[in-house]
């Protein structure tokens, strides 16, 4: 197929598309001068992203993972981890999800990177909160065993795709890449939670998810407010994925034991070390409002999703048992003095 072919010839070429076609424009992608990098992301855009543009484009950007040093251990981990792209302002929740969950006892295999289509990325407010990333192999296995956590971000694994970040800075909201980067992650993921930024996103998320084998999976996003994430400005909704199939749930902030806040309640700083700030005063118990709230929500879904309670507000307790007792703010002192 020759990939030297302009945005008209590329849409009639889509017009009978499937995931090979996906995959032949993602490898164009990972090589495009930015002008051709720029048509081709907007191009998925314009015929709104699919399961299988997903599928195709993940499966080009993995031909360009780096080798490993060596390999990953076979440890069930799960991610929790937001396309971006909302435009919503909020603090880096995911991140501060997975300390949180990490300290409940999941082994959590986190990924995210420097901010593309943010503020503040997880990677940058990480470096802010002087912890370390895992950018080999054998880090990653190292983290996970003696913390149950290691924070990884695609862009020391996918250079190639890191390099794409100039151009994905230029375009306002997700785009195909924002979709992707949740699932360039090298550690062996079985379970997952992604947070997407539309309803239409959540369908096909949830059934790129189905397709690749995962034993769970919950795509999450706010309906009431753009948000990569469950919320409590309003409703969230959140599409499970198991081996028996796809289901739907749509819960409120008081089916968490909450109550409905502002967006600016649990809104973000303008600068790492803000975001920072925040995710160290909900781990180590000090904040006990929306945001704090907001952290445990997305805890206690991901430990329904993996089994480890009954349902949300069980969930919501036990998280909350945990930063109450100290072990949240415990593990992030420890992985930040192994920084050192």
């Amino acid at each position: 197929m020759n990939l030297n072919i302009n945005l008209e010839s590329t849409i009639y070429m889509y017009l009978k598309s499937d995931e090979t076609d996906a995959y032949a424009l993602g490898l164009e992608l990972l090589d495009a001068e930015p002008s051709r990098a720029l048509e081709i992301i907007l191009y998925f855009r314009s015929r709104k992203e699919k399961a299988n543009d997903i599928l195709g484009v993940l499966r080009a950007f993995k031909t360009a993972c780096i080798p490993l040093d060596k390999l990953i251990k076979p440890l069930r981990c799960l991610d929790v981890c937001g396309t971006g792209g909302d435009g919503a302002g909020t603090f880096n929740v995911s991140t501060a999800t997975a300390f949180l969950l990490a300290a409940c006892g999941v082994v959590v295999a986190k990924n995210g990177g420097p901010a593309s289509t943010s503020k503040v990325g997880s990677r940058d407010v990480l470096e802010a909160l002087g912890i370390p990333l895992a950018n080999q192999a054998s880090q990653i296995n190292r983290y996970l065993e003696e913390f149950n956590l290691a924070f990884i971000s695609a862009a020391d694994f996918y250079p190639r795709f890191a390099a794409l970040r100039s151009v994905r800075k230029a375009i306002s909201g997700a785009t195909i890449c924002n979709l992707v980067a949740p699932l360039l992650n090298p550690a062996n993921i079985i379970h997952r939670m992604v947070g997407v930024t539309s309803l239409d996103y959540q369908n096909e998320m949830g059934e790129a998810l189905s397709r690749l084998g995962l034993k769970k999976a919950l795509v999450v996003t706010g309906m009431d407010r753009v948000e990569d994430e469950i919320t409590l400005t309003g409703r969230s909704s959140l599409m499970s994925v198991t081996d028996a199939g796809i289901a739907f749930s749509i819960l409120h902030p008081r089916d968490f034991g909450f109550r409905n806040c502002m967006p600016s309640k649990i809104a973000g700083g303008n600068n790492p070390a803000e975001n920072a700030g925040i995710i160290f005063n909900i781990l180590s118990g000090k904040d006990k409002g929306p945001r704090r709230q907001v952290v445990l929500a997305n805890a206690a879904a991901a430990l329904v999703l993996l089994d480890k309670e009954a349902d949300i507000k069980q969930g919501v307790a036990y998280a909350r048992s945990v930063i109450d007792s100290g072990k949240a703010h415990a593990l992030y002192l420890r992985m930040r003095r192994s920084g050192k």
